[in-house]
């Protein structure tokens, strides 16, 4: 079921708003968390040395490109090297923005402790999931379709 607000983690944890980004991409594009404000954001903290986040990138890049329901997926990188990322993303074929170089405040709020970890953000930028470990297809697939049914968010222009 889709979590009342205010959300909690797998451990039953509530989980703060979500924490308001700034982070280059591996393109060079400046990525703010509020432009993204009336989307489903799916941030998915990884690493190219990290076996379960390689297992997950299939997937991320499934949603990414699936449109429905629509979810932006950024893939957040821990810290490699601008040309150790865009290997690995020509490698797995990742089409998804890569940001790079979170500052230690991100990590912060959003509690990164290990990896991968996937947050969750609503359109209205409430935190919505927090998940350790890789995401599963047949537990947040269907998790994801009942929350944008129960929180749509503003209708798309």
């Amino acid at each position: 079921p889709v979590p009342a607000r205010p959300a909690a983690d797998s451990t039953g944890q509530p989980l703060p708003p979500a924490f308001e980004f700034r982070m280059t991409t591996l393109d060079g594009e400046e990525l703010m968390l509020v432009d993204l404000r009336g989307q489903w954001v799916l941030l998915n903290f990884w690493a190219t040395w990290c076996a379960p986040c390689i297992e997950e990138m299939p997937y991320l890049q499934a949603l990414a490109q699936a449109g429905t329901p629509p979810l932006t997926v950024i893939g957040v990188n821990m810290r490699e090297t601008p040309a150790t990322v865009r290997a690995f993303a020509n490698e797995y074929g990742i089409t998804f923005p890569l940001a790079l170089y979170p500052d230690d405040a991100a990590l912060l709020a959003y509690d990164i402790t290990g990896l991968p970890i996937s947050i969750v953000i609503a359109p209205d930028g409430s935190l919505v999931r927090r998940t350790a470990g890789p995401l599963l297809p047949e537990e947040f697939g269907p998790w994801l379709q009942q929350a944008v049914a129960a929180h749509p968010g503003p209708p798309q222009r």
